[in-house]
């Protein structure tokens, strides 16, 4: 299953970053597949993904990395495992630009993956979006404007 992940960033609330560093055991589950990727069927779920957080204390900066066998996979198939993301208030938010090319014709592309979570207590939900980064070559197609979502929530043990 590919875990792709279109991190969004949050809105202009300048809220106080939450503590979301910790080390999570993640589920997810596919929803809609506008993009046809292989290998993803709608509603199949995997359990126990490890997912690193790191932030330093009070920053409003983070890093999520996919770890384990999960993250070795995610990395084969999109070319990296590594969010770049922002915190605000409860809000976790990062983009994992992939950087593992494929082409369909004339129309060579990558996934950015969206990540958009927030963090209630020791769970964090949220969503991943899949969003093709084209050439815009005239064989892109579906690809110029398509998504694929996946559903997670994820709990670390409690501080």
């Amino acid at each position: 299953m590919i875990w792709l992940a279109a991190l969004g960033f949050a809105g202009c609330s300048s809220s106080s970053p939450a503590n979301v560093a910790g080390d999570y055991s993640v589920n997810i589950t596919n929803g809609a597949n506008g993009c046809n990727l292989q290998n993803w069927t709608e509603g199949s779920s995997n359990t126990g993904i490890p997912v690193s957080v790191t932030q330093t204390a009070g920053s409003a900066k983070a890093s999520v990395v996919i770890t384990g066998a999960t993250g070795v996979y995610v990395n084969a198939v999109i070319g990296g495992m590594t969010f770049d993301s922002s915190v605000d208030g409860n809000n976790l938010d990062g983009l994992l630009h992939g950087t593992r090319a494929y082409t369909m014709g004339g129309c060579t592309y990558t996934f950015t993956v969206d990540l958009a979570s927030s963090l209630s207590a020791d769970t964090l939900s949220g969503t991943l979006t899949y969003i093709p980064a084209t050439n815009h070559g005239t064989d892109c197609g579906v690809l110029e404007t398509c998504t694929s979502v996946q559903q997670f929530n994820g709990l670390r043990p409690p501080k």
